[in-house]
């Protein structure tokens, strides 16, 4: 007797998308060992995604943004030759059925973007050929099982090399097996509530990307960890851990990119740490935490950084010249430190540089014309240090800028020359001794911010209709 076929259905905003699970039938049209179904009139993309080996059976189902809603039906488990499932980016609810563990072919499974609940099915973890796990940005809890290594006992453990799950409500401690992985190459679990320390890591570990960032981690970065030479990105931001950060495998290390911003009690010697850096960084990220040290000369060799983020720690001494020497599209944040002298005026020659910030220092002297030459600047704020002069004339060649605060200095002359800049939305210019802020007026300013009233709201600027008093900082804010 010929078997009936189970049917899965799950319905999006276009007409509802059916597969036939075991064998695909040959009555839809096959193009390129795909099988498509007739294409809505309103909907480009309502392809079936749907992959078969010659045999006709189903080995890849790839869904991916398709607006499709309801739950993922746990008929999919009758598909013994599945290879790859992709259902992301969709408004997929309710759990992951258990049912999909006995997808022992399995390599890739793609579920991320959706809104997904409950706990992720323990049994795939083992499914013997999953290498590829993405649940990200949905809503499943539970804990990350220990399946990482071998234990003692010599139990199997998990093979997967990449695990993507952030933005969930996962919960629990960091997985020791981590460390002690050899095939595990990136792992990514951001924004949860994971706990505990992070593990000691085997020199032979494989692990190319790690990001914890977001979680509830506590005590010291092991030096295990920063000296691994195939790591290319680390994010250990917006966690609470202290102490010492560890030197990095130096120029024959992998590292890239690292984020360690906002852990709020990471110490050690900046330029220390810099030594123990590939020129090749793309970016380094050590913000808001208790660094000292100066800023090292040998900046000016990390050619191919992206953003640079020092600020609110400790440093000191003065921007060395030599910064001057980057060239890439960068964001540099140096503000809420306690640097001395004078803004290099070789920052001119950084003719990508997006985003320049130096407030809350102890810097003086003038506001170096060649900022004018920055054409690709977008924000500028140079404010609560000393500087002193007028604004130079060559702000008005940067036409791109967006966000200027000059507050808290000892600047003087006319703000006039800001009117000409068009893409200029958000200006502060408190607590300085301009004039004429008057010239200002028919700025396409939406937030503008320049003692320009007082505390019973008396508008003093003319191109502005009300003003509102920010009791956090004692500052009148007018809005045009």
């Amino acid at each position: 007797k010929k078997k009936r076929s189970a049917r899965a259905r799950l319905d999006g905003v276009h007409p509802p998308l059916e597969l036939k699970i075991g064998r695909v039938q040959t009555k839809r049209r096959v193009e390129n060992n795909h099988y498509h179904s007739h294409k809505d009139s309103n909907n480009n993309n309502n392809n079936m995604g749907v992959t078969c080996d010659p045999a006709f059976q189903v080995t890849a189902i790839q869904l991916m943004t398709n607006n499709l809603v309801g739950t993922i039906p746990p008929e999919l488990a009758a598909l013994p030759k599945l290879q790859s499932l992709d259902l992301s980016e969709n408004v997929i609810e309710k759990n992951i059925p258990s049912s999909l563990t006995n997808l022992t072919t399995l390599t890739r499974l793609e579920l991320n973007d959706n809104q997904l609940t409950g706990e992720f099915p323990p049994g795939l973890w083992r499914l013997p050929s999953l290498i590829r796990i993405n649940i990200a940005n949905n809503q499943i809890r539970g804990q990350i099982p220990n399946v990482f290594a071998s234990d003692d006992g010599g139990d199997s453990y998990s093979p997967v090399q990449v695990f993507f799950a952030s933005n969930n409500l996962l919960t629990g401690t960091f997985p020791s097996s981590v460390g002690q992985s050899t095939t595990l190459q990136n792992f990514g679990i951001a924004r949860n509530l994971i706990e505990g320390t992070l593990p000691i890591f085997l020199p032979s570990s494989n692990l190319f990307f790690l990001d914890a960032a977001h979680n509830r981690l506590v005590g010291t970065i092991p030096r295990s960890l920063t000296r691994q030479n195939q790591l290319f990105l680390l994010n250990l931001s917006n966690n609470t851990l202290r102490g010492a950060v560890p030197g990095f495998a130096g120029l024959g290390g992998q590292i890239r990119v690292i984020h360690l911003g906002e852990n709020k009690n990471l110490t050690g010697r900046f330029e220390s740490l810099l030594d123990t850096l590939p020129f090749s960084m793309l970016g380094i990220d050590v913000s808001n935490n208790q660094l000292d040290g100066t800023i090292p000369t040998a900046i000016g060799n990390f050619l191919q950084l992206q953003f640079f983020r020092a600020n609110g720690n400790l440093l000191s001494g003065s921007i060395p010249t030599e910064i001057g020497s980057q060239t890439a599209k960068l964001t540099l944040d140096l503000s809420h430190n306690f640097l001395t002298g004078t803004i290099p005026t070789e920052v001119g020659r950084m003719r990508s540089l997006g985003r320049l910030l130096v407030s809350k220092n102890e810097l003086h002297g003038t506001i170096p014309s060649e900022i004018g030459q920055l054409s690709r600047l977008v924000s500028l704020d140079v404010s609560a240090n000393n500087l002193t002069g007028t604004i130079p004339t060559e702000f008005g060649l940067l036409t791109i800028l967006r966000a200027l605060d000059l507050s808290e200095n000892q600047l003087t002359g006319s703000p006039a020359i800001l009117s000409q800049l068009e893409a200029l939305d958000t200006l502060f210019l408190q607590n300085n001794n301009f004039t004429d802020i008057g010239a200002l007026c028919g700025a396409n300013i939406t937030f503008f911010s320049a003692n320009s009233c007082h505390n019973n709201n008396e508008v003093l600027c003319p191109c502005c209709t009300h003003c509102c008093f920010v009791p956090s900082n004692d500052t009148c804010v007018a809005t045009q």
